[in-house]
């Protein structure tokens, strides 16, 4: 259960809004730039049978793991 901050009372109806469609679009255009080369950094250097994200978000991270290797993500939203 979400606890207020000092001085911020628990708002759920504002926090609904913080990962709207608009948030989805652009964390997906921003990190698209990126992953590959990440992906290709990690499978370079690390031998490894799976992969965990904690605060993966939208998964965009391990994503490209899933064909071969076991993924866990994990994530908690106060929005969601």
């Amino acid at each position: 259960m979400a606890r207020a901050l000092k001085n911020k009372p628990y708002d759920p109806e504002k926090e609904r809004t913080v990962y709207d469609d608009e948030y989805y679009h652009n964390h997906v255009k921003y990190y698209q730039r990126g992953i590959p080369h990440f992906e290709q950094f990690l499978r370079d250097e690390f031998k490894f049978d799976s992969i965990a994200d904690i605060g993966c978000g939208t998964g965009a991270f391990t994503a490209p793991f899933q064909a071969d290797k076991k993924v866990y993500g994990f994530d908690f939203s106060v929005g969601s």
